[in-house]
């Protein structure tokens, strides 16, 4: 069983932000990504 990780331990390695004019816009990483993408997944198969 994988141990529970706090959300806030990922937001400073899972978002990149970047201020544009007035704008701040932030995306998620490749890491974060693929993990939303797993934790996604393995919603749909119990579903």
């Amino acid at each position: 069983m994988t141990p529970l990780i706090k959300p806030s331990v990922l937001i400073p390695k899972g978002l990149q932000i970047q201020q544009i004019n007035h704008l701040t816009l932030f995306k998620f990483t490749d890491e974060l990504g693929e993990r939303m993408q797993i934790l996604l997944d393995k919603k749909k198969a119990v579903a």
